[in-house]
């Protein structure tokens, strides 16, 4: 299901990039989006410990002893803190990671390698990649970007004829999509 709701939210991204590429007004709605993602994970993290934790309780079987009185509480979360949010936490230490490092190198490159957005784009996809059935997936991510970028470069140096930078811009959102989809696929 949560790979659904990824899928969801890069589409939904891809789309709102190609609407308001135009405009170029809306610089907020990509750190929405991030932000909002991260927020929705650590809430459905709290929902799933929740629900765990009374299947547990009401079951009247031996997972009962996995619950308070016999149990700590802290075992619930731990149980999905493993199982769930372990992955999304690394995802997002990846996606800050990415972050922080594209926005100091482009500052210090005068701003020419990304657009304000771009960073957004890339830290959502891969904090959504890090779901718990595909949990590395931006590392497939990342070598589908590289292998898309040196193809792309090299298109449009020898065969274009075009001597210029070759954009990440509309990659982002699209590779995230497809890696997500065999990642679905495949586990």
């Amino acid at each position: 299901m949560i790979g659904l709701i990824s899928l969801g939210i890069l589409i939904a991204a891809f789309v709102f990039q190609f609407v308001a590429h135009k405009s170029r007004k809306n610089y907020k709605t990509p750190q929405f989006l991030f932000w909002g993602s991260a927020l929705a994970v650590l809430l459905y993290y709290f929902y799933l410990v929740y629900a765990q934790y009374f299947a547990w309780k009401n079951d009247g079987g031996i997972s009962k002893f996995l619950v308070p009185p016999y149990e700590s509480f802290l075992y619930v979360f731990g149980y999905h803190f493993v199982r769930f949010l372990l992955y999304y936490l690394i995802a997002f230490f990846v996606a800050v990671l990415f972050f922080a490092a594209a926005k100091h190198y482009n500052r210090k490159f005068d701003e020419k390698f990304f657009e304000t957005e771009e960073f957004y784009w890339g830290a959502l996809s891969i904090f959504l990649l890090g779901g718990q059935d595909w949990g590395y997936a931006w590392i497939y991510y990342f070598l589908t970007l590289l292998v898309i970028a040196v193809i792309g470069s090299t298109v449009q140096t020898y065969v274009l004829k075009k001597n210029e930078r070759f954009s990440f811009y509309w990659l982002w959102l699209p590779v995230a999509i497809l890696v997500l989809l065999v990642a679905m696929f495949v586990s």
